[in-house]
């Protein structure tokens, strides 16, 4: 059997609003409260966030300049990880995501 991750759901109060602040902010389209990108399923679901118990979704930049422009919109340090360079931010629902980019 070869398992991979499908989708992610993200408990939120308010669904499609999130979804929008995702693809606007991630330069994402997002479509019935999912974003559906070249391997990314996130289906935005009613409920309350999780906070610091949920999953930490990782989005890979294709640059640094990218990483460096989501660091200044989201008001948050870059992380120099060695062969990584990464941020971490708080959406308005309180779940948490990863934002980085690999050196090569």
């Amino acid at each position: 059997m070869s398992l991979h991750l499908d989708h992610l759901n993200i408990r939120c109060r308010k669904p499609e609003w999130l979804a929008d602040l995702y693809a606007e902010h991630l330069a994402l389209t997002f479509k019935d409260r999912m974003i559906i990108s070249s391997g990314l399923i996130l289906v935005f679901v009613q409920g309350e966030s999780l906070g610091a118990e949920t999953p930490l979704p990782g989005f890979r930049c294709e640059s640094r300049a990218e990483l460096d422009r989501l660091a200044v919109l989201l008001g948050e340090p870059v992380v120099d990880d060695g062969d990584y360079r990464s941020l971490a931010s708080a959406e308005p629902e309180g779940n948490w995501f990863e934002v980085y980019w690999e050196c090569s």
